[in-house]
């Protein structure tokens, strides 16, 4: 049957919610998708995406969200941005596994019919769903090959490995988690708990009420910024946005057993904090605060996760994902890696020539920007 796509503008969160959520009940996306992230994203930006939808036979099986940023581009380079802003504070929650809302039976031809759709927009003008540039953040494979079989211009922005454990497949061999490490992560994460233990009373603890996991991730905050800015870096909690938007979606996604805000604790000081998400079988470790005063020995976080892997198995979850990026502690605890990409689409002709300019001129601009220096309003 043929897919219809159709979009509109302006909607408000009302309009939005019983779509999505009818949708994403059938569709079982990532967290990113759900309505959870999406709507709490929503909430706190103030912002109105453009709406797409696919239905097959009057049946609704495919969503997207678009937003269109006012001011920062010529009027004649009109941008598009799937799931996100665009830039700037509200994109500081930095989403990943995103894409279509659609099932996985339907995903392949959602995609063909919502890159069709829009390529059949003008390449020039605003009105009627128009654009220049579309931006992709935090995709998987299936859609950059969606679009490298169209006229379209693709620049991977980033490509970052996303590594994960198999819990389902730990379970099944009957071995635990840490019996699938190498020899040398399981010496690291063995001799730590000996010697957290040694100081006495080590243990963690998930938050077991909202408030709990409220005081848990003002711990959290602690350890990650006092570590960062040890590193003369603002840390993910210098961003208003960003802890607005989680202090909110842990105030909502909590109660349905969708967050999981854990605190590694020994006696009564917090050396570890993992914040989680749960959907679908799925855990995402999606930020992390860790004391890392002790000597090199001590290796609160990676124990932490190696913890927090084994209670995943035991409570049944598929998949524990460590999300975008390839640092040591992720490759040592991860069974296996799938890859996430950062993508900028460009209509063919001037339009591309024109984007590459834009993008050269903004990236000169933040450039200047940072080596001005800051004066009082």
């Amino acid at each position: 049957m043929p897919i219809k796509v159709s979009y509109e503008t302006d909607l408000a969160i009302e309009d939005i919610a019983p779509l999505w959520q009818d949708l994403a009940e059938r569709a079982k996306p990532s967290f990113f998708l759900s309505w959870h992230w999406v709507a709490c994203w929503l909430r706190e930006s103030g912002l109105r995406p453009v709406l797409l939808t696919a239905k097959r036979n009057g049946v609704l099986i495919g969503l997207a969200l678009l937003h269109r940023p006012a001011g920062r581009r010529p009027a004649l380079l009109p941008a598009l941005h799937l799931t996100s802003a665009g830039g700037g504070d509200r994109d500081s929650v930095f989403i990943e596994y995103n894409g279509f809302l659609a099932s996985a039976a339907d995903a392949a031809a959602v995609e063909t019919a919502f890159v069709g759709f829009l390529l059949e927009r003008p390449r020039f003008r605003r009105i009627d769903g128009g654009w220049a540039t579309l931006t992709l953040p935090g995709v998987g494979d299936s859609i950059r090959t969606r679009l490298a079989e169209t006229c379209l211009s693709i620049h991977a922005v980033a490509s970052r490995p996303s590594p994960f454990i198999d819990l389902a497949a730990i379970r099944r061999s009957g071995r635990t988690y840490l019996d699938t490490r190498s020899s040398n992560c399981r010496q690291q994460i063995r001799r730590s708990i000996r010697l957290f233990e040694a100081a006495g009373g080590l243990h963690s603890q998930s938050a077991t009420s909202v408030g709990e996991a409220l005081a848990t991730l003002d711990r959290l905050k602690l350890l990650h910024q006092r570590r960062w800015q040890a590193r003369n870096q603002p840390g993910a909690f210098a961003s208003p946005f960003f802890e607005r938007f989680h202090r909110r979606l842990v105030c909502e996604a909590w109660p349905g057993g969708h967050v999981d805000l854990v605190a590694l604790r020994l006696g009564d000081e917090t050396v570890g904090c993992l914040y989680n998400f749960i959907h679908e079988g799925i855990a995402y470790a999606y930020q992390s605060g860790i004391d890392l005063s002790r000597d090199d020995r001590h290796k609160p976080g990676l124990m932490l996760h190696a913890l927090t892997a084994q209670r995943y198995m035991d409570m049944g979850l598929e998949r524990y994902l460590l999300l975008a990026g390839d640092s040591r502690y992720k490759t040592s605890l991860a069974t296996g890696s799938e890859t996430l990409h950062w993508l900028v689409a460009r209509r063919p002709g001037l339009a591309a020539n024109l984007g590459r300019a834009a993008d050269m001129v903004e990236r000169l601009a933040r450039g200047l920007a940072r080596r001005l220096p800051m004066t009082a309003p």
